[in-house]
């Protein structure tokens, strides 16, 4: 009957049938019995602080690595047929004997922090080693037809279990839900050895991978992960990223500048702070919690000058990090040239060094100069005198301004009329940067031959330069009117002209080889590929 049912509504074979419906109830009782148990976890919890929540997850993290490890060992040694059924029997009896403790010692504290320690653990290990198991018992063309029908067990086994719980927690205690669950726990046992014999006696069935032992050692994983080929595809996959690890660099600058800003405790850098941590306020259910959490108080004051102090020395340090993966993401894929053609030969290459590293060092020196004669002629040119007098919660200046590379970003927030709302659009103006790859999705790669986004490129330019300007200026008549345009343009050369202009776009030429301008003299000899020689 069950059998004629499932061919009708499955893609299941006559000689599938039993492994299905062993596999499905496999699935079932771990799902129904990992949802009781965790019920019993979550019921301990209910009275425990925040403070001790952070201190259980944080062993969890310790002992689940220490677990996972001591498994990939273990499945090196033992064949998978045996393993899997070892490894729910010994949960099983982890939890009859947690039972037992908890029982003899109902006042004690460290036992129920250890169950849910352990609990946590189980569920990591819990899906993955029947999936594990399934990929071992079926080959791939019959998990293709049956993974499907299989995984419903799952769905139903979560449906089961808490409706147990919810049933017999009140009648026979919480903790007696234990024994369910350890008692369940034997079911997946006894299906995986019964899955395991079968498997074994039809060669048909993909068994080689239940008779024998995987083999190798703990740390195989990372020497595979370190080895040439893979290491080399994944940072050319990094490579492909380099303009979001830009972006990446540029947005813990504005946030190590923020924090900077906040050190002097001046009235612009007390009520800057004040504006911009209360943003956070703005995101429904949460907002008010993250507020909290950054001011370590009811109000910016001293415990969050020290968040500030020590967050602006830590970010320092992860900029140095991104600024690594950078530069060998960089030199992974070589750097880019201003016609955007791909090198053919060696004579569309430089060496990296010395003829990069002198224009760099170059570029370098202009900016130091550049910014010497702010520091040591008008060190003030760009501040706010208001920012001179000693912070004062009590006294609000008349015209808060930030910092001036802020103002853009300033003025997004403030043309936007509801505070949920500007707070979006000026996250999303830096948001958007990370997906410009993606929106660009012209194949010049060079603005050298695209004429009309050139002209785009300027007035995008104009347009931050006006954001700049409003953001420094009261929010009220036209300079409101104007933020709104500026805003709504920004937006709009991004997310709209972006993608329709390689469409509507008639672009020059592409040279055949970036040697050939250099070598006809209508170009300057920066149309090279800096490109680091092997």
């Amino acid at each position: 009957m069950i059998d004629s049912i499932l061919q009708k509504i499955t893609k299941i074979k006559p000689n599938e049938i039993r492994a299905v419906v062993l596999s499905f109830a496999f699935i079932f009782s771990i799902l129904a019995s990992y949802y009781i148990i965790r019920s019993v976890r979550d019921g301990l919890a209910s009275d425990w602080t925040d403070a001790e929540l952070s201190t259980i997850w944080t062993f969890t993290f310790f002992i689940s690595f220490i677990v996972v490890s001591f498994y990939g060992y273990i499945c090196s040694k033992i064949t998978f047929r045996y393993l899997v059924p070892g490894i729910y029997g010994f949960f099983s009896l982890t939890f009859f004997g947690l039972y037992a403790m908890l029982t003899l010692n109902p006042d004690s504290t460290l036992i129920p922090q250890v169950f849910y320690v352990w609990v946590s653990v189980f569920s990591l290990l819990n899906i993955s080693v029947f999936w594990s198991f399934m990929a071992d018992i079926f080959n791939k063309e019959q998990s293709q037809r049956i993974f499907g029908f299989i995984a419903a067990g799952s769905s139903l086994g979560a449906i089961f279990g808490p409706t147990i719980s919810l049933l017999f927690a009140n009648r026979i205690g919480s903790e007696a839900l234990i024994l369910i669950s350890s008692s369940m726990l034997f079911i997946p046992m006894f299906i995986a050895l019964m899955l395991g014999r079968e498997t074994a006696s039809n060669q048909s069935s993909n068994s080689d991978g239940n008779n024998t032992a995987i083999g190798g050692n703990f740390w195989d994983g990372f020497i595979e992960f370190l080895k040439p080929p893979i290491l080399k595809n994944l940072l050319f996959g990094i490579g492909i990223f380099i303009v979001i690890f830009g972006i990446i660099i540029y947005f813990l600058m504005m946030a190590t500048a923020f924090l900077g800003y906040v050190l002097p405790w001046g009235q612009m850098s007390f009520w800057g702070a004040t504006v911009i941590t209360s943003l956070f306020g703005a995101i429904p259910f949460v907002g008010d919690s993250i507020v909290t959490l950054l001011w370590g108080d009811y109000s910016v004051g001293d415990a969050f000058l020290n968040r500030a102090f020590v967050l602006h020395w830590l970010i320092a340090f992860i900029i140095v990090a991104v600024v690594v993966f950078h530069v060998i993401a960089l030199h992974m894929t070589g750097s880019n040239n201003p016609t955007g053609v791909e090198p053919k030969d060696t004579r569309d290459t430089v060496s990296f060094h010395p003829y990069v590293t002198m224009k760099d060092m170059y570029a370098f020196l202009v900016f130091l100069l550049i910014f010497m004669l702010f520091l040591m002629y008008v060190p003030n040119i760009l501040g706010h005198p208001d920012n001179y007098i000693e912070a004062n919660p009590m006294v609000t200046p008349a015209h808060i301004v930030p910092e001036w590379y802020f103002l853009p970003f300033y003025a997004i927030l403030r043309a936007i009329p509801d505070k949920l709302g500007g707070v979006l659009f000026m996250f999303g103006s830096i948001a958007v940067l990370f997906v410009i790859p993606w929106l660009d999705r012209s194949s010049v790669r060079s603005s050298q031959f695209r004429p009309i986004f050139k002209i785009f490129f300027w007035i995008l330019l104009a347009d931050c330069v006006l954001l700049g300007y409003l953001g420094a200026m009261p929010a009220e008549g036209i300079y409101v009117i104007l933020s709104r345009i500026a805003t709504a343009y920004y937006f709009f050369h991004f997310l709209i002209l972006f993608p329709l202009l390689p469409y509507i776009e008639k672009t020059k030429p592409l040279p055949i080889s970036i040697s050939e301008p250099v070598l006809s003299g209508s170009s300057p000899a920066s149309a090279f590929a800096f490109r680091e020689k092997k």
